[in-house]
């Protein structure tokens, strides 16, 4: 692996963490305003399989790009495959490495005040950070194949013969908090690795707050909004008036 072959994965990586926190928290969002908002719900009931269609494509589309991340079928772009490949390459991470990356992205980076400070603090990760990365992405990989991967497998990507015992096995083993904890886990690796690669700072796996999080709720709140305020007068379960 090359370091711009590196850089490219690493695109794909957050790209693909980016998709499904985005499908997540508007499936989550579009959900619970529906449940909390009365005339929301039965504006919404207007066209109701258009929003079962819409809600269904942003829980299935969720499942399907964390089963792209967690797959680990030969030659597919898993996190940790990725992290392992991250692990074998230390020499993307030395203070060498890095001055060119800055030098890349700014040619006068050794002629700015803070050259000799940046520098000094960067960080070169050594065996023992990196196989830090592996385990946080194994474990991310462990919830997901003891909560989802049977739901991914069976009922999203492919739609198996299953008895309804079977079927409610499946579904029961799957929580809103799961999938909610894996992608703030699959983001906090990210920005640690981000770190990494462009500031090099230490791995560090703590929770911080996900802009994007905030940027999906948004959205779809907003998209809510703009629907109700579109609606025709009319009272809950009965038709528009004419």
């Amino acid at each position: 692996m090359t370091e711009e072959e590196f850089e490219k994965e690493f695109q794909h990586i957050r790209d693909e963490i980016y998709a499904a926190t985005l499908s997540w928290h508007s499936y989550l969002t579009i959900h619970n305003e529906s449940h909390a908002n009365e005339e929301l719900l039965g504006v919404m009931n207007m066209h109701p399989s258009f929003w079962l269609i819409t809600l269904r494509a942003h829980l299935h589309n969720t499942i399907i790009v964390l089963g792209r991340l967690f797959d680990r079928t030969r030659g597919t772009g898993s996190i940790h495959r990725f992290a392992k490949d991250v692990a074998e390459h230390k020499g993307f991470f030395t203070k060498e490495s890095f001055r060119a990356r800055r030098i890349k992205g700014d040619p006068d980076f050794e002629k700015r005040d803070y050259y000799a400070d940046c520098m000094a603090r960067a960080y070169a990760p050594d065996e023992k950070h990196l196989a830090g990365l592996v385990k946080e992405a194994e474990e991310c990989a462990a919830l997901w194949n003891s909560a989802y991967d049977d739901f991914r497998n069976k009922i999203v990507a492919h739609r198996a013969r299953l008895s309804k015992e079977d079927l409610d096995g499946v579904y029961g083993k799957t929580r809103v908090g799961d999938i909610t904890g894996i992608l703030e886990r699959l983001y906090n690796l990210e920005k640690a690795l981000r770190e990494l690669l462009s500031n090099a700072k230490p791995l560090d796996f703590r929770d911080e707050k996900n802009p994007r999080i905030a940027e999906a709720v948004n959205a779809a709140k907003g998209t809510l909004e703009t629907l109700l305020k579109g609606a025709p007068n009319r009272s809950i379960g009965r038709p528009a008036a004419r």
